[in-house]
Formats: C-alpha cells, structure tokens, sequence
C-alpha cells in the first residue's frame, strides 16, 4: 500500500519538476539510464575557501546548495588541495588519488625542454594517461563536465584532456568563457 503511494508522489514529483516539463514542452530527450541510487556529487569552485562558503549560505547566497544541505542529503565536507593548489593537480588527486602528480598549471619540462600547460590538450592527456596506469578513475560509469581530466568518466564533456581548452583571448575578443581551438 506505502509503495503504491510513494510510487504516485514520486510520478507526481517527475510530472511538475522544472527539468521534466523542459524536457516535454523543449521536444528534448530525456537521458536514458538516470538511476535512483546514491552517488557522488563533486562541485569544485576556483578559489572559494570553506569559511566563505559558509557565510554564503548563512546569509542565503547560495540557496540551492543550502536547502540541499539542510535536508541532510549532502553534507559539506573539506578537502585539503595540497600543493601545488591548483585545478589539474586537485583533480589529479580527487580522481585518481595521486598526490602533487603536476608540478604547476603551467611548468618547464625539464627532459624536453618545453613549457607544459595544462589547459592545453597534449599535456593534459600525457598527464591523465600516468595517472590511469595508476589507478581506476573515481569517476569510472559516471559522467565529467568541464574538467582538466575526464577522472575514468565514461561521459565527458568540456575535459582538457580530450579537447584544447584556451582561456583568455578568442578571435581577438577577451573573454573568460571557454574557447575550443586547435593551436596548443
């Protein structure tokens, strides 16, 4: 009898979420193989340190992510970056548990001479390739968006290491979005 009803409420839930009625009214398709099981949400900001993050939710910034937490669904949980503290090595080490594993986001290759940077395609993909040989991807069956390294994900999108990233100028226009390109 309880199933049946949860079974109705969470139909009725689908039916009047926001990304459900998009996906009808917007002729969209749905993804296919959603499940229902527990999973690992990882959402990495750039530079934001726990006690500013905590006083964005006191003070109803971020109200989203605070109703999620107060809901007990997800909990806040800190991470030391380690060193160097930056995007490809904190990836590194979230994905594939290997500490300091790039020198810098930009660095001098001593055996090559060249200088490596990792939101270019090349070093990104010689980097994630040690790292795999390492160790199996926390992402592995889930999915990667907007990421140095794809972390075993078998869908990714927007990963340095599968295209050239470049921020800065593009096409002559400054820009902090993403630009694909084909010149690193």
């Amino acid at each position: 009898m309880f199933d049946r009803i949860e079974s109705f409420f969470h139909r009725l839930r689908r039916r009047v979420s926001r990304s459900e009625w998009a996906i009808r009214h917007l002729g969209l398709r749905a993804s296919e193989d959603t499940g229902e099981e527990p999973g690992l949400l990882l959402i990495q900001i750039d530079g934001l340190a726990r006690h500013q993050l905590e006083a964005a939710l006191k003070k109803g910034r971020m109200p989203f992510l605070k109703r999620l937490v107060d809901r007990s669904e997800y909990h806040l949980t800190t991470f030391y970056s380690g060193l160097p503290s930056t995007t490809p090595a904190v990836q590194a080490e979230l994905y594939y548990g290997v500490h300091a594993g790039v020198p810098a986001f930009s660095f001098r290759d001593r055996s090559t001479g060249e200088t490596g940077m990792m939101f270019c395609s090349e070093w990104a993909k010689k980097f994630e390739a040690e790292f795999q040989a390492r160790a199996e991807g926390l992402l592995k069956g889930g999915s990667s968006w907007s990421n140095i390294y794809s972390g075993g994900a078998d869908w990714r999108r927007a990963t340095s290491a599968r295209r050239a990233m470049v921020w800065g100028t593009c096409g002559g226009q400054a820009s902090f979005a993403t630009c694909w390109c084909s010149r690193c």
